[in-house]
């Protein structure tokens, strides 16, 4: 296997999915959902978004992008379900069809560490100048040179989290440094739990932010929520991790800020996290 640290490659992206969006008000629709602009998703690259419940917190976040027409959402599937039963609940005034593209579809996520990483391939879709995923069909015959945990490895190295069941509903935008990655617009207009959001970011004052964390030699998954502990006060709380293929793991955690001077957290008793 290639070194994800040195090497481009590809990596099946086994635990995510599509929500295809189709109809004459999908870009209506999704305008009322999102936290970034409908009107700017486009073909040729992934953006950034979320989508949150009246409260302001995430019920989704996803990478946005057209494919022969239709709105494309990737996200991970555990989050899915919940997903569409939201959105179901305001689309039913909108002409618009939403369904997941479990078999049609296969997500490659992508690494490039060269200079020039263009590519042919209408399918593909940048994310950050080194990640991107690319929509194959299911019936391609794709070589793939690495692991998804590789693949997440450098989204949690680039500060971009994602969410699952466990941590669905767990945070608002501003926990997960959404506006910093552009994925919150606050200039397009309403949209749900947008009031909240807007409140948080020019009157509100956050105690916590999302921060990058690192550990050597770590056997089994690190757990969603699981609490970050300094000097056996919980000091924060683990939003998603992935550990490559040479052992290296990289960690977003939400972190009170009065513990960032300590550089240090326990998460067990066997296991340290390092800010990074």
């Amino acid at each position: 296997m290639q070194s994800s640290q040195s090497a481009n490659f590809s990596a099946h992206l086994v635990d995510f999915t599509i929500l295809e969006l189709n109809g004459i008000d999908s870009v209506k629709f999704l305008q009322g959902q999102i936290t970034i602009n409908a009107e700017q998703i486009n073909d040729e690259k992934l953006l950034t978004g979320a989508i949150c419940n009246p409260q302001g917190r995430c019920v989704s976040l996803f990478f946005a992008t057209r494919l022969n027409g239709s709105i494309l959402l990737v996200m991970p599937k555990s989050i899915a379900d919940g997903t569409i039963e939201h959105l179901k609940k305001y689309a039913v005034f909108f002409k618009v069809d939403i369904k997941r593209l479990d078999d049609e579809l296969i997500i490659v996520g992508e690494y490039s560490c060269s200079e020039n990483n263009d590519s042919p391939s209408e399918s593909y879709r940048k994310l950050t100048p080194e990640l991107s995923i690319k929509l194959c069909s299911s019936q391609d015959n794709i070589e793939f040179t690495s692991t998804q945990n590789d693949w997440l490895y450098h989204l949690a190295e680039n500060k971009m989290p994602w969410l699952t069941s466990v941590t669905q509903l767990a945070f608002l935008p501003h926990n997960l440094n959404l506006p910093e990655l552009n994925a919150v617009d606050f200039k397009k207009g309403c949209y749900t739990g947008q009031e909240i959001i807007a409140r948080m970011h020019y009157k509100g004052k956050l105690k916590s932010h999302l921060q990058k964390l690192t550990a050597d030699k770590i056997t089994g998954d690190i757990q969603e929520k699981s609490p970050l502990l300094v000097d056996g006060e919980v000091a924060g709380e683990v939003v998603c991790s992935a550990t490559s293929s040479l052992g290296q793991t990289c960690v977003l955690a939400l972190i009170k800020d009065k513990y960032l001077s300590t550089k240090k957290f326990q998460l067990s008793e066997e296991i340290l996290l390092y800010l990074n």
